[in-house]
């Protein structure tokens, strides 16, 4: 089920006094003693900040962000150059522009050259056009292609805005956010987080 639709049960080895985590007892967590050290005569001591145990469960949606983000930047992908991948390159100019565009929208918008020339002084656009590209072709090795120009889209992408670098390249940015939803699109995940793509391609 989705995580949206968390419980708000709590798990009574991660909550309440020390001694009703010992004993695995539900405690009502009225402090200085709970309900059950009353009752029992125990003494009822509470756990500090530092000795709270780290719920699985509660994990801050950031601190996942991050991880995956540094399993990202971990990997040893390839860059994606014209020169590597001009076949690539070229269907993406043919095959896959004009179906972005709209039948019957004004002529002004007909012409995409201008993503394809953003593309060669921006890698995060060139890897996710070439990533599209791929896809298209669907063979297996086209496959692994796609999915190593998205990743390395996302990574570069990340790298460019942790580093500032993206002055007067405000173009390059949102075509490269275009191609990254065409590609989610495409392959039917339209939240295709940086986890499972990470999972996809260590499978």
């Amino acid at each position: 089920m989705s995580s949206i639709y968390r419980s708000n049960a709590r798990l009574r080895t991660r909550a309440g006094c020390l001694e009703c985590r010992k004993r695995r007892k539900k405690c009502d967590e009225k402090p200085p003693q709970c309900g059950g050290c009353y009752r029992n005569g125990l003494s009822c001591t509470w756990p500090t900040a530092d000795s709270q145990p780290a719920d699985g469960r509660r994990r801050p949606h950031r601190a996942l962000r991050r991880d995956s983000q540094k399993a990202i930047s971990a990997l040893n992908l390839p860059s994606f150059r014209l020169d590597d991948h001009v076949d690539l390159y070229q269907h993406f100019a043919a095959c896959i522009i004009p179906r972005l565009v709209r039948q019957n929208c004004l002529s002004e918008y007909v012409e995409q050259t201008h993503m394809l020339r953003l593309a060669l002084g921006f890698p995060p656009l060139m890897a996710i056009m070439i990533a599209i590209a791929a896809l298209d072709l669907g063979t297996p090795a086209h496959n692994q292609v796609a999915m190593e120009g998205y990743l390395y889209s996302l990574r570069s992408l990340q790298d460019r805005m942790n580093h500032d670098s993206n002055a007067g390249s405000e173009d390059g940015l949102l075509a490269t956010t275009i191609c990254l939803c065409v590609f989610e699109v495409r392959v039917h995940i339209l939240y295709f987080h940086t986890d499972q793509a990470l999972i996809i391609v260590i499978v």
